[in-house]
């Protein structure tokens, strides 16, 4: 552990914590100063309790012993106030719907544009404003304000977009905007990097650099590879406790030969195909088949002109920047967005609305999305997420067959999971029931998986078991895929063709 030396003023500081989560303990013996000044970045693999300490230092989480102590408690006035008033923390997720009680319709409700009117602009979301009916409840300054964060996060273009309408990338900047309106002295980011394209990635972290120079101190839960130059140390957590604290260029020095060894942990050594159903001969020929598809939401055009066919076997790299129009075009496949039914679209051979139900649609369907990992009840085990993938519903709603819990158990076994077979989910990292619900979506072996960020929130030795299980998976001749994400090296070899959106319209298609 690199011992670093610094005379500034104490700005935070934990001693001898311990955290825990649901009576589990999940840090222990845990020593951290923060220093005024200091820009910090928390490390580790999934399941090292990098959330979990972010939650705690917002004071989300008690402490289950130890002490934290803040040493700031003063507004930009001068004024005492609680700590807690001055520390903002932005989650790697957040929904907008008005029916997470209805897990089952997470996907449909985005994509319900009579609906949407239901909710707030961005610029009343961000405000805490009405402007209905020539009403406007914001003051000037804090008007200010936003136009100042939003050029700087570039979201000006947002501000009159209904909330639920925004892309994952967009909704991650606005809810930083909402972060940095409550001037913060601490600002704790939840893995921001999260669901975002290369260019808003650049962008926030120039952002994020603006942000330390004007005095707001910040932790960041993230990757290794995504540590942004704002940093100057690193905390690296490791399950139960702490691994090592570096300077910034210390850490990243050393990180390269970590991450070598942490790819080694892949899935072909577990893997056994007899122990798994094969994919079916598929009963159609077209999978996908879009033609000159338009979808409108108000007076935004979100898709134009879309000419897009995937044939029974291939598989295809879904790419494009934020509010390209990327989950837009899945709902038409997977969700029951209802302007499909205006366009020419066929789905397994059949016309979209010739009579068939979302659950024909569906059973021929394995899917995972960001929008999946948001809504799915973290009530349930392990293997119970797992085998409700068998029944394509968010709850498992029968027992399985002797055979389908086998299958479900192999994957398990495939994954190193099969001892957490009975955790509930609420007890796992972000980044632990992302790889749960890969197994969901592959346990029925569908004809079609369609794989919307399915890497999202992984470290790097699951991101490599994760492309090594879609490898052996995709290889099969009778394997159809869409695969999204905004991390090209994340792709698995197998896909070799690539459709390429950007503001709506289909940039590039063919060929890898």
């Amino acid at each position: 552990m690199e011992q670093t030396f610094d005379a500034s003023p104490v700005f935070l500081s934990l001693q001898d914590a311990t955290i825990r989560r649901y009576a589990q303990p999940v840090l222990s013996e845990l020593d951290w100063i923060i220093r005024c000044g200091q820009q910090w970045a928390v490390a580790g693999p999934a399941g090292s309790g990098k959330t979990t300490l972010l939650g705690a230092v917002a004071g989300k989480i008690p402490l289950g012993s130890g002490t934290m102590r803040y040493h700031f408690s003063k507004n930009e006035s001068g004024e005492p106030e609680s700590p807690w008033q001055r520390i903002a923390l932005v989650p790697v997720s957040h929904s907008f719907s008005r029916i997470s009680h209805a897990p089952d319709q997470y996907y449909q409700q985005r994509f319900h544009s009579m609906d949407s009117e239901d909710f707030p602009l961005t610029r009343e979301f961000l405000l805490d404003a009405d402007f209905t009916a020539g009403r406007e409840t914001a003051n000037h300054q804090s008007k200010q304000k936003l136009e100042t964060i939003a050029a700087m996060l570039d979201i000006a273009y947002l501000l009159d977009r209904r909330v639920v309408k925004l892309s994952n990338g967009e909704t991650k900047r606005v809810l930083i905007a909402k972060a940095l309106l409550s001037k913060p002295a601490l600002l704790l980011l939840d893995n921001p990097f999260v669901g975002l394209d290369t260019q808003s990635r650049e962008m926030l972290r120039k952002a994020l650099d603006n942000i330390s120079r004007t005095g707001v101190q910040l932790i960041l839960a993230t990757a290794a590879e995504e540590i942004p130059p704002a940093i100057t140390h690193v905390l690296e957590l490791k399950k139960g406790g702490v691994a090592g604290m570096y300077s910034r260029a210390a850490f990243l020095a050393g990180w390269e030969v970590r991450k070598t060894d942490a790819s080694g942990n892949g899935v072909a050594q577990h893997y056994q195909p007899e122990s798994l159903p094969p994919v079916p001969t598929p009963a159609f020929r077209v999978a996908v088949q879009m033609k000159d598809v338009n979808i409108t939401y108000g007076r935004v055009k979100v898709l134009e002109n879309i000419n897009w066919t995937v044939m029974a076997g291939e598989k295809w790299a879904l790419l494009g920047p934020n509010g390209s129009g990327k989950s837009t075009l899945l709902s038409l496949v997977n969700g029951d967005n209802p302007q499909a039914y205006a366009n020419d679209i066929i789905l397994f051979d059949r016309k979209k609305g010739s009579g068939e139900s979302i659950w024909d649609i569906k059973r021929q369907i394995g899917y995972v999305s960001p929008e999946l990992h948001a809504y799915y009840p973290k009530s349930a085990t392990c293997f119970e997420a797992v085998a409700s993938g068998f029944g394509d519903t968010t709850r498992l709603q029968r027992k399985p067959t002797p055979a389908e819990a086998a299958v479900a158990s192999a994957y398990l076994q495939l994954l190193d999971m099969e001892p957490l077979r009975d955790v509930p989910l609420r007890q796992f990292s972000a980044g632990e029931v992302r790889l749960v619900l890969v197994a969901r979506a592959l346990v029925k072996r569908p004809p079609l998986l369609i794989l919307d960020e399915p890497c999202q929130g992984l470290d790097t030795a699951y991101k490599h078991r994760i492309k090594e299980l879609l490898e052996i998976t995709g290889s099969h001749p009778h394997q159809t895929m869409i695969y999204v994400t905004h991390y090209p090296d994340e792709i698995p070899g197998c896909v070799d063709k690539v459709l390429r959106l950007k503001e709506g319209r289909v940039e590039s298609a063919g060929g890898r």
